[in-house]
This record gives structure tokens, sequence and C-alpha cells, in this order.
């Protein structure tokens, strides 16, 4: 290590822990280090100041995890406070992402920054093996308690010089801990169209999730065409997570469907309201629920994504429910309006590889449910799971499910339709580009397949087109997912520059302090 090195190191070492000392508080020590050709120290002002090749790292003790190493030309630190003011070429590396701009203003001690004239890269995928960034560019970019926002910016996650899509925006936050947007101001542009977008929303964005930003029409035996929208009216940052459905039709109007979410650290509520619900079993029964209102409370061993141990659930609905088809079950029951309440168990081996469709998963669960009428209704379910890849370019998985059940309920979407059943899902690579999907219900005791869907994707860099058919409900419709990100869609490899920026920061990251 340099001798200027030592002393900045020194310096700001002291500074902090008596600043902390100062005002009678006992928080983690903060270590600044300050490396550059041209390094001049005020101890008047408790200020360090370097020019040429600077290079910054920013920690806490102890919490390796909220590194940040700062490159510029030119940049200052006054020591106590922990203000840094950098300019010219300036580029931040954290465990989220990185940033370049011109000019950079960035509190320490809270994390709160503003960079001008910005674009970033930020990992959008932190719990997969391969990162994918997602593109920032704005005319500011900068952080306030956790919350980073973005002034006249654009988004996407194409590496191309014109992007397949583009999210625009007035002002857009994003939660790093929940992986949210909130936007204001909004408009998609797509393959060079510009379309407006509702004036303020927020959304969800990872692996197996939904951005929903761009509506896509479909086909169904039930609703003719049809087009849904989906709405978020949650705070980013709020426990109660609240999204309204709403599915304009040909054949049945406006439907709609509310869900609200309250997740805790090992439990879950949620509060589901629905007209016009589709429920198809698997067999040839179309049922409609009306659902006024349904809660349910649901505690966890771990947490909501555990990948082992129990869950247990309490459930409390008032449904109305309408058989639409014509059914040779002696059982049916069309157009009952009952209040239930249902308990259930269940625990799991293995619920990561089971969301995946790699390697080996169980489970074994039960239900006993109550309803008003006086019936009740008893559910043993045990599963076995299987998948992974067959050869180079076909994938699949096979769960093999048997059902122990007696009682009776008045309900039909409730009622085990499959006493033993096997699902198949599976994934043919036809090319660089296209891909074949397909999963489905097989009866074992009538040797039937009951209920299968078929789905065509076309691979467009960013973007994954798809053209989706299922049994059950005639339903034909499109879908478009973000390569990387929703769908199940596996990642590509990006070429853009703020990628290698990203990785040889990472790199720095783990590596701490420079070598001598």
């Amino acid at each position: 290590m340099r001798p200027a090195l030592a002393v900045a190191t020194i310096l700001l070492l002291i500074s902090a822990g008596a600043h902390a000392e100062g005002d009678g508080a006992n928080p983690p020590r903060l270590i600044v280090t300050v490396d550059g050709e041209n390094i001049q120290y005020r101890l008047d002002r408790a200020a360090a100041e370097a020019a040429g090749g600077v290079r910054i790292l920013v920690e806490l003790a102890g919490q390796p995890e909220r590194r940040a190493i700062i490159h510029a030309e030119k940049a200052g630190a006054l020591l106590e406070s922990g203000e840094i003011v950098a300019e010219s070429g300036v580029t931040i590396g954290t465990r989220f992402g990185v940033l370049a701009g011109e000019q950079l203003t960035l509190n320490a001690q809270t994390d709160e920054f503003r960079l001008q004239q910005a674009q970033a890269g930020v990992n959008l995928a932190p719990d997969q093996p391969q990162s994918l960034l997602g593109y920032i560019f704005g005319e500011e970019i900068g952080s306030t308690h956790e919350v980073v926002y973005i002034l006249r910016g654009r988004i996407t996650t194409s590496d191309r010089r014109n992007p397949e899509y583009t999210l625009q925006a007035k002002h857009i936050e994003y939660y790093p801990s929940r992986r949210r947007f909130k936007v204001k101001g909004a408009a998609i542009k797509l393959y060079g169209v510009r379309l407006p977008l509702i004036p303020n929303f927020s959304f969800k964005i990872g692996m197996g999730e939904d951005a929903g930003l761009i509506p896509t029409p479909g086909y169904s035996s039930t609703d003719r065409f049809f087009v849904p929208y989906r709405f978020d009216f949650s705070g980013p940052d709020a426990p109660l997570q609240s999204h309204l459905t709403l599915r304009l039709t040909q054949k049945r109007g406006l439907r709609l469907q509310s869900d609200n979410t309250y997740l805790g650290n090992h439990w879950l509520a949620e509060g589901l309201v629905s007209q016009t619900e589709d429920y198809y079993d698997g067999l040839d029964r179309h049922i409609v629920l009306d659902r006024r209102p349904e809660l349910r409370y649901t505690r966890f061993s771990a947490s909501p994504q555990q990948d082992t141990g129990w869950a247990g659930s309490l459930t409390l609905a008032n449904i109305v429910e309408d058989l639409q088809t014509a059914s040779n079950s002696p059982d049916a029951r069309p157009n009952v309006r009952e209040q239930s309440a249902e308990l259930s168990l269940r625990y799991d081996w293995h619920n990561n590889q089971r969301r995946a469709g790699q390697g080996e998963w169980y489970s074994v669960g039960g239900r006993q449910a109550f309803y008003s009428t006086g019936d009740s209704y008893r559910d043993i379910a045990l599963t076995a799971g299987v998948g992974g890849q067959i050869s180079t370019s076909l994938s699949g998985s096979l769960a093999l499910t048997h059902h122990i059940f007696g009682g009776q309920t008045p309900f039909l979407y409730d009622a085990v339709s499959i006493r033993t059943e096997l699902q198949p899902t599976g994934r043919l690579q036809m090319g660089p580009k296209w891909s074949l999907h397909a999963n489905g219900r097989y009866d074992l005791g009538e040797a039937n397949m009951h209920d299968y869907g078929v789905e065509l994707r076309h691979h467009d860099h960013a973007l994954t087109w798809g053209l989706r058919y299922r049994s059950a409900s005639s339903n034909l419709g499109l879908a478009v997912y973000v390569t990387g990100l929703t769908g199940d869609t596996p990642p590509y490899e990006q070429k853009h520059p703020l990628n290698e920026l990203y990785h040889q920061t990472q790199q720095e990251l783990a590596a701490g302090k420079p070598e001598p």
C-alpha cells in the first residue's frame, strides 16, 4: 500500500470513530479509503482531495455487502460527515449494480446520492447464476431512503443500439429490496412505436413475474375476443400489495378480479374478490365463481419462498358458483351460494426444484373444509415429482399426485376431480429463436388426458413472444415476456459496455481494498 493511501485510510478511520463517539451512539464504523495520483489533506476541515485516477472505497465495518467503489478524475471527501463529491468520468459500483455519470454527490453515512447525466446497469436477477442487467438512462439518477429515482429517464433490458422496447417516464422510482418500480408519466416504445400507459402505476419485476406492461389480446370459447389489463395500486415499499385485473371481453363484457396481499416474514394474508372468475376442473366442467370475498391467512415455517418446510392456512370464503357447461357428472350442482371455512397443512421438500422443474421434489398435505350447509369435506394429497434436461434440446418434468378424500361439498370447484393424476411438462428448443412448451393433466384411473396446454415461442433478443392454447377453455392468446425475467425464459448474453463495468466492479467489491 502506498504511504499516501495509508494516511488517508487512517485519517478517515479516526474521524469516523470520533464522530460516532461525539454523537453518543455506537453505529457501524464508516471506513473511506481514498487513492489517487495527487492527494491533499485539509486537517483543519477534516477533508481530503484527490485528482488523477481517483479510487474511493466506502464501507461500513463488518458489513461488506454495503461496500461501494467510486472511480473519477477528481474527488473530495469530508471525513466527519462522509460526504463525497466526484467529477469527470464518475463510476459507482455496488452489489445492486453499476452507475456512470459526470457529477456525483454522495453521503456515505445515509447511502443517499445524486448523479448527473447518468446511466446505470441494475442486476434484476440477483438470485440467479447469470446476471441480467436492466439499463437505466436519465438526466439524474439518485437515491433517498433506500429508493433509487430516475428523472426523465428510460429503462430496458435490451443491449441493442435500437432496443426492441423501452419504458420511458418523467419520474421512475426503483425499490431494490422489493424489485419494484413506481412510474409516473410513462409510455412504452415498442419496435419504434410509442404506446402511452396509464399516468401512474407500479410493477414488480423478477424471475417468474409478469410485468404486464403490454396488454396482449386473446380468444376463448367463453369470452370470444378479450384484452386483459392489470393495475397495481400499491405503494412500492408498502407491505400491503393491491392489484386489479380487468378483462374486456366481446361476449361477457367487463370482468374483474381484485387481489390484496399483506406479506410478513413467516406469514401471508390475502383478500380476493372476483366477478365471473373462470375455473376448469380438468374434466368437462366450466365453473364460474364470484368470491365475495375470500380471505386467507397462511403461516410458513421459514418464509413464503421456503424450499423445505411446512405451511398452514385458514381460509374463509363467501362463494357464488355457477356451472356453465353440460356435464355427465352425477354430482353437478349449479347456482350454489354458500360460506366455507377451510383448514390446511402441507409439508414440502425441495420446493425450489419444483418451481424450476429440476431435480426431485415431494409434498404431503391435507385440508378439511366446513360449509354453512353443515357438510364437510377432507382431502389428503401426496405428490412426488422429478425434472431435468433430457437431451441438449429437450427438458421436462413429471409429477404424480394421489388424493385420499371423503365427505361432501356443496361446491364443484374445491372437489377433487381426478383421484390419481400425472402432470407432465416439456420444453423443446427448436433452434436459437424458437421453442415449444407443453403441459397437461393425465387421469391414470380413466387413462385420459383431460387438459393440456401448448405454447409456441419466438425469442427476439430481449423480448420473447408466445402463441398459446389451452384445451379446457379453448383459449388462444398472445403472450410477451421479458427474456430472462418473466415466463421462465432463459437469460441471454448481454454485451452492453455496462456489463463489463458491472462485472469488473463486482470483482473489486469482493476484493475490498486495493492491492499494494
